[in-house]
């Protein structure tokens, strides 16, 4: 169909494209014509600065206190993810030794959390009478794990 020789069709199909309600199928099919037919064109830019004027009416809002704190949530969230994976992109740069380095002192720390938990005491579980016979067979008066 030639939509220069049906202007208002044009002009719906203009003011729909401005709008942002003319979607899939038919958005492309106007992105295209437009392209390659100058009135087409013309049409969209006249209903796109018609749209723009409107929006110097409008008095300008502030956004609500929850949008910038969504928006300052969503900032640290990536910070944090770029800095979880530089950290991750310089061990596997390192050299090998840094990297048994770091593993060694991962291995140091959950040995150390061993040691506290040998220093702890066992938790008891019982029916609350702490005679010998009631801590079972092992003689063990701890939680068995």
């Amino acid at each position: 169909m030639n939509l220069i020789k049906n202007p208002d069709l044009l002009d719906r199909l203009a003011s729909a494209y401005a709008l942002g309600t003319l979607r899939g199928g038919a958005r492309r099919r106007f992105e295209t014509l437009a392209r390659e037919q100058a009135p087409v064109r013309a049409a969209a830019l006249i209903w796109q600065s018609r749209i723009a004027s409107m929006n110097e009416l409008q008095p300008q809002s502030e956004p609500s206190p929850a949008v910038w704190t969504r928006i300052d949530n969503l900032v640290q969230a990536e910070r944090a993810a770029l800095r979880l994976c530089h950290r991750s992109q310089v061990l596997n740069e390192a050299p090998e030794s840094d990297r048994e380095q770091h593993q060694e002192d991962e291995d140091r720390g959950r040995m150390g959390a061993g040691a506290v938990e040998g220093l702890v005491p066992p938790f008891h579980q019982g029916s609350g009478n702490d005679q010998e016979g009631d801590a079972g067979e092992s003689g063990d008066r701890g939680f068995e794990r």
